[in-house]
């Protein structure tokens, strides 16, 4: 049995499509007040842009994407541009598939705090209620 190329990029958009539906879940679930602040559809197109940082970065099994796009909530959305994390995620020397785990096992809670720091210096999602209204 031959898969084709096409086949094969309507199964990944339909795996994907099913990745950020459940991710958009978990943020609701643990952040409500983070999920508040973003439209259904400004909430996925984050979740959409961790996901491909995470591909970027060799994670490909569900739990792995799941856990880097909660960790863009709940820490920084860039909290992998924190030079530690960085240096652990991309590097070629750890397996791509312990790469979180070697992350969570190594940082401490100050490297925690200043990757926190990395949002400050960027904008913030609009409030829905700002947003609703400009549409009117």
């Amino acid at each position: 049995m031959n898969i084709r190329a096409a086949q094969m990029r309507r199964f990944n958009k339909n795996m994907n499509n099913r990745l950020v539906e459940q991710s958009a879940q978990d943020v609701h679930a643990h952040f409500p007040e983070i999920a508040s602040q973003y439209t259904d559809e400004a909430l996925k197109e984050a979740i959409r842009a961790a996901m491909d940082r995470a591909y970027g970065y060799q994670l490909v099994r569900d739990r792995q994407v799941r856990s880097f796009v909660l960790l863009t909530f709940s820490v920084s959305s860039r909290f992998d541009f924190y030079p530690p994390f960085l240096g652990i995620l991309s590097s070629p020397y750890i397996h791509n598939s312990v790469k979180l785990d070697v992350l969570f096992r190594s940082a401490t809670p100050a490297e925690w705090q200043a990757a926190a720091l990395l949002d400050e210096d960027v904008a913030q999602p609009e409030p829905v209620e700002q947003k609703e209204a400009a549409w009117k």
